[in-house]
């Protein structure tokens, strides 16, 4: 209990010191007070000292002000708004380049350009920011934004990204270089050094953005960012918990009864269309 009241006193402490700095203009300060009040839940307060923060010339309030207004919270949305503010500060804040890449590859307030936001988020990643990188690699990875799946490349965008601090990639390259996501890309000796890297990640510090804000994320066209991947005959499967899961087998397994589950173990796709799995496409068959 004790522990408890003296964290709410330091907490009360450094609010009000900041509340004296930001009521003589200090623009980091309001910024800073406007993630205190973030912090307690008060995102309409938030909103104000942020706004204030940007009048004051703060290039985290105009971001945070982009950010409000992009997703409509605590203010009416206004994507044109939004893409403005992010405009005026991309070139010397990367995660705004990075915002607006993805929402030029959404099409989120502007007519969609796959090209020029993915330009973006290139430029982002040659600056140092690794979130660029890992934003590239995924996109690539899952087939995001009407751009085909492409492993190759999303492998040195998710390994970029490592260099630069994102070391949450690793899972995903030890998946790709053991051959999860396609056989093509199956690699002994990286897998081994990616595996290596994962054992070492435990004792870095995280890359403070990604653990505590993420960028706009890119998302399938169909709203469900679920990465489906297809074998060589065309079968395809989804990646759940490290695990592949096919797709037939899950919708056969919700939608149709299967009368003996011994005997009829697997999926027979009735026109032969591999990448058809609607439930009236499928039925449960013995295994051949």
């Amino acid at each position: 209990m004790h522990d408890k009241y003296y964290k709410k006193v330091m907490e009360n402490l450094k609010k009000n010191s900041y509340l004296k700095k930001a009521e003589s203009g200090d623009a980091e300060a309001m910024y800073l007070l406007a993630q205190e009040y973030e912090n307690e839940g008060d995102f309409d307060t938030a909103f104000l000292w942020h706004n204030e923060a940007a009048n004051h010339g703060s290039v985290d309030g105009i971001h945070s002000v982009a950010m409000y207004y992009l997703e409509g919270f605590s203010v009416v949305r206004d994507a044109t708004r939004a893409i403005q503010l992010l405009e005026s500060i991309a070139d010397e804040f990367p995660i705004a380049k990075i915002n607006l890449g993805c929402i030029c590859l959404e099409g989120d307030g502007c007519p969609r350009d796959s090209g020029k936001g993915m330009e973006l988020l290139r430029q982002a990643a040659d600056s140092g920011e690794g979130l660029a990188a890992f934003t590239i690699g995924k996109i690539y990875l899952d087939g995001l934004c009407g751009l085909p799946v492409d492993y190759g490349k999303a492998a040195p965008w998710l390994e970029k990204s490592y260099e630069l601090g994102i070391y949450e990639c690793v899972d995903i390259l030890c998946d790709l270089y053991g051959g999860k996501y396609s056989h093509k890309l199956e690699n002994t000796e990286k897998y081994r050094q990616w595996s290596d890297a994962r054992k070492d990640i435990s004792g870095r510090t995280p890359n403070p953005y990604f653990q505590s804000f993420s960028p706009r994320q890119p998302v399938t066209d169909d709203g469900s960012g679920v990465s489906v991947m297809n074998e060589r005959n065309g079968r395809q499967y989804v990646i759940i918990d490290n695990e592949k899961a096919y797709v037939d087998l899950l919708v056969a397994e919700t939608f149709l009864p299967n009368v003996n589950p011994a005997v009829y173990t697997e999926v027979e796709h009735i026109d032969g269309d591999m990448s058809d799995n609607s439930a009236q496409n499928l039925r449960w068959v013995e295994k051949k």
